[in-house]
């Protein structure tokens, strides 16, 4: 056996309660903190022990404490393993509930970050629209463009289709194409979803 000093957290033990409580030892300069459960009161309540008096702890055989300001005892092998299974029992779930912490930060962190692409690509292709529309308005001969097109352009990393229909069959009858207008509608296509659509009607003064 081996004999260990160290201090309570507390100054006595029995100044608490007589509940069966962990009473948590710091030894000596390098030997490891220990905690042990008593099962019954090592001395009555409001009176603690002198420095010269010691008690044999009921039901811990090889475990014999001298209550000063601090705690002197000696702890037999069986005892001591008691003592490190339990403190690796609680290592193992402090581990256990901080994976399960970081598990759902990174879930958080990984939805966000899905979000705010939806919103980036957004933004972006209703630019480009814009950017199509005015092209096509600083054309100027609108009577000429009847034809047509498709343009694949990379978006926050996804191909997106902008496709201009010009005059097309089930524009409203009210702004149909002539000799000195158009109707042009920017379709901007995810695959076969449509992200944004554009329409609008230009003429010449």
């Amino acid at each position: 056996m081996k004999s260990l000093k160290g201090k309570f957290h507390h100054r006595s033990p029995c100044r608490r309660s007589l509940k069966p409580r962990i009473l948590l030892c710091r030894p000596a300069r390098g030997s490891s903190p220990v905690s042990l459960h008593v099962v019954k009161p090592l001395c009555p309540l409001g009176q603690p022990l002198g420095k010269s008096m010691s008690n044999q702890v009921p039901g811990h055989s090889g475990l014999k404490w001298l209550l000063e300001e601090g705690c002197e005892f000696m702890l037999s092998p069986r005892n001591r393993s008691a003592a490190q299974g339990f403190t690796l029992i609680e290592v193992l779930i402090t581990i256990m509930v901080i994976g399960v912490a970081f598990s759902a930060i990174a879930a958080t962190m990984l939805s966000y970050s899905r979000g705010n692409q939806q919103v980036i690509l957004k933004n972006e292709v209703a630019r480009l629209t814009e950017q199509y529309m005015e092209k096509y308005r600083q054309t100027g001969s609108y009577g000429t463009m009847r034809t047509d097109t498709a343009e694949n352009v990379t978006v926050a990393g996804r191909s997106i289709t902008f496709q201009t229909d010009f005059c097309p069959t089930d524009g409203p009858t009210a702004m149909a194409c002539d000799s000195a207008s158009v109707y042009i509608r920017v379709t901007a296509l995810n695959g076969t979803t449509v992200i944004q659509k554009t329409e609008t009607f230009f003429t010449a003064l």
